[in-house]
């Protein structure tokens, strides 16, 4: 018993921080029609500063604010020095938005392979491994309940804004139709900077979780990269709760897959999952089919 409900801790622990990565992806896709690849490294890039930040000696505190700034700008920066010129230049297409994502990523990662070098980092934090937690014979670290807090927070708070104010409505407008929400007086170039900056903020706090709990390696960038759009086209891209639903299946496959079989070919599960949904139900289990 103690096995099957630690199997299900761990997996709701990686379904809520994979889904906040997810989610925050398919916010931006949602209103800018972007697959923003790069949003990957932006996660990568988040962990890296905070542990920058901490070997300065910075408080933790300071450390986890500055970092959230620092990968929101960084989003919001790609998203005006490159998708935005894009624009102005020609009508952004799938195809040279995916490029031009896929040529940040491998630039994000090659900057941070030249400044920390290839050896995996570690960042200590002795909440790490307290066990504050134990039911049935299974373990909650207390950082896994500060994952699992933090993300069920910040991915309520995406649902609230995109419901219930002014900037979530404009947000769905510039997604239905950027036409007609500029003609009713939507400033949807705006409007596509707020999804950036708050998809990038999120995908700092994934970044600070992720770093804690996975450690850090410069080729991570493309992981969280694949974990993002494989779950957000599972779930339905550029659904938000279908960015978490898609999340909770892969890693349940991945999970069950590493208990019966083997660890070795999580991704390999992942991957399969991922083609089935693209063959069978390419709009994903809460997308719209495209007509």
């Amino acid at each position: 018993m103690s096995i099957v409900l630690q199997l299900l801790f761990n997996i709701s622990i990686s379904s809520l921080l994979f889904g906040l990565i997810a989610a925050s992806f398919s916010l931006i896709y949602n209103v800018t029609k972007i697959s923003h690849l790069a949003h990957g490294g932006v996660v990568l890039a988040a962990g890296y500063i905070m542990f920058w930040l901490m070997n300065l000696g910075v408080p933790l505190w300071l450390t986890v604010i500055l970092t959230l700034l620092i990968s929101t700008f960084l989003g919001f920066s790609l998203n005006a020095l490159v998708y935005e010129r894009l624009r102005k230049r020609q009508k952004i297409s799938i195809v040279s938005s995916l490029i031009a994502s896929i040529a940040l990523l491998v630039l994000i990662q090659a900057v941070i392979l030249a400044l920390f070098k290839s050896r995996t980092k570690i960042i200590p934090l002795d909440i790490k491994s307290s066990l504050p937690l134990e039911i049935g014979g299974a373990f909650l670290t207390t950082w896994h309940l500060v994952i699992i807090g933090s993300s069920i927070i910040f991915l309520l708070a995406l649902a609230f804004l995109l419901k219930k104010t002014k900037l979530g409505v404009a947000m769905r407008a510039v997604s239905d139709n950027e036409e007609v929400a500029e003609i009713i007086g939507i400033n949807s170039k705006k409007i596509r900077s707020s999804a950036f900056v708050i998809g990038s903020f999120l995908a700092g706090v994934a970044g600070i979780l992720a770093a804690v709990e996975l450690n850090l390696d410069p080729n991570m960038g493309v992981i969280h990269a694949v974990t993002a759009f494989g779950r957000a086209v599972v779930g339905g891209i550029g659904s938000i709760p279908g960015a978490l639903l898609g999340s909770f299946i892969i890693e349940t496959g991945e999970h069950l897959g590493a208990w019966f079989w083997t660890s070795a070919y999580k991704q390999v599960i992942s991957f399969i999952l991922v083609f089935v949904f693209l063959i069978w139900r390419p709009q994903g289990i809460l997308g719209k089919k495209q007509t």
